[in-house]
């Protein structure tokens, strides 16, 4: 887990350097796109899997959905403060727990409500004035 989080800490230094040079945001989309296009082909061959699996529509759509998504991570990256673009992604699991709540049906336990208000009030602390933000978090802090 340690591993991954360096990676991914490593790669959002990586973009933000790319887009401070000036390198345009879909083509640090590309090469990353390009990375995993390989590294998926490469185990998808290993495994002898079907390369477009048996249901293709959804594999598009979660394709394209995947694809809207890197560009927005990678988009908030360039254009936001390193921490606040860390602490956008950060809140993907609030939300994928909300979409398939609404979607998918599914139902929520007590204990992934509480951390989806957690992280929204961790959403307002961070995101209010500095005042109100003091505040929010001499709350948060003493609970």
């Amino acid at each position: 887990m340690m591993m991954s989080a360096l990676g991914f800490a490593l790669m959002g230094v990586f973009v933000k350097i790319a887009g401070i040079q000036g390198v345009p945001l879909m083509e640090i989309v590309a090469a990353r796109a390009l990375i995993s296009a390989i590294l998926s082909y490469s185990d998808v061959r290993r495994k002898k899997v079907p390369l477009f699996g048996q249901r293709r529509g959804l594999l598009l759509l979660r394709g394209l959905v995947g694809s809207l998504a890197l560009m927005c991570v990678y988009y908030s990256l360039v254009n936001l403060p390193f921490a606040e673009a860390t602490v956008l992604q950060y809140l993907n699991p609030m939300f994928t727990a909300l979409l398939a709540l609404f979607f998918l049906g599914e139902r929520l336990q007590l204990a992934t409500v509480m951390c989806i208000v957690f992280s929204f009030l961790g959403l307002l602390a961070y995101s209010t004035e500095d005042d109100h933000r003091q505040r929010l978090n001499m709350i948060a802090f003493s609970s």
